[in-house]
């Protein structure tokens, strides 16, 4: 095996599944977890207690100065990772570093790609484990697998189902990985190379009226992250005032009505009636006023 030490650096679930599959190739103390701190409660760090995994939770300023510190053949995995390699450290001979992204690269590069998928109309998505050069989620592929995205998923839901993927082809090539087997292809030459970055939402977070239905419910399933509400509440703006969208339904109305009004208004709750469909927002005043 060409590497002597490993390091898992990201959070949620998908990182510890990488540590774990690593234990079947390095000693344990040869493998360790970071994460940055981004909520008070860390299911990462649980994992990895519960099955004696050295794990630090750092600063962006502390991962450096750990990254700075490697000084032998080291496999760098980037799973679910708000870290931005520098090039100072990609330029280290004795450092491989491979990354997890949630979408089939060149498409949907950067944050939040399973959101955006959905809000594209996308048919399908997928995930991509790369090499990291000094581009944003440009490097060599290691192993990309496709997923379609049905009419009901979520940001959530589809991202959580991206995460078993990317588990699943980790343990398919990590073995060829690490004995120096793989190199990867170049990714495709398309002209869908689109790059998100981290402040950008969906339509800057705002439900348009005159969308569509289907388009509507586009919209709220991809800003749908369930409790963790990574891109916040939706909104949308009736007579000058913006509105927090809180909950929404879609609906099969049966048999579609030909009369009466598009929108139906009531006092904390919007119903939009179209192509047999119902779809009700549970509505909240919000901050933003539009002027």
């Amino acid at each position: 095996m060409k590497f002597k030490k490993a390091l898992v650096m990201g959070t949620g679930r998908l990182p510890f599944q990488c540590a774990l599959r690593l234990g079947g190739f390095f000693d344990q103390a040869d493998i360790c977890v970071l994460e940055i701190k981004l909520t008070e409660v860390s299911v990462l760090e649980k994992l990895c207690m519960n099955h004696q995994i050295s794990y630090a939770c750092l600063s962006k300023t502390q991962i450096e100065e750990r990254l700075r510190g490697i000084s032998e053949p080291t496999l760098v995995v980037s799973a679910v990772n708000t870290y931005l390699f520098q090039p100072w450290f990609l330029q280290q001979e004795h450092i491989t570093t491979i990354n997890y992204h949630n979408a089939l690269l060149p498409r949907h590069r950067g944050r939040n790609a399973e959101s955006w998928a959905i809000f594209d109309g996308d048919e399908e998505t997928g995930i991509t484990w790369h090499f990291v050069d000094a581009g944003v989620d440009t490097g060599r592929v290691i192993d990309q697998r496709a997923v379609c995205i049905e009419p009901d998923m979520t940001a959530i839901s589809l991202l959580k189902r991206q995460n078993q993927m990317a588990a699943e082809a980790f343990d398919s090539f990590i073995g060829l990985l690490l004995e120096g087997e793989l190199r990867g292809s170049e990714q495709a030459r398309s002209k869908e190379n689109t790059l998100h970055y981290s402040q950008e939402l969906p339509n800057n977070g705002w439900l348009d009226m005159q969308w569509s239905l289907d388009k509507m419910s586009r919209f709220l399933r991809a800003m749908d992250y369930g409790a963790i509400m990574t891109l916040g509440h939706p909104m949308v703006a009736l007579a000058e005032q913006g509105y927090k969208i809180v909950r929404y339904e879609l609906a099969a109305e049966g048999q579609e009505r030909e009369t009466g009004p598009r929108e139906e208004l009531r006092p904390g709750q919007l119903t939009i009636r179209e192509g047999g469909k119902r779809l009700c927002l549970q509505l909240e005043p919000g901050e933003d006023t539009i002027s």
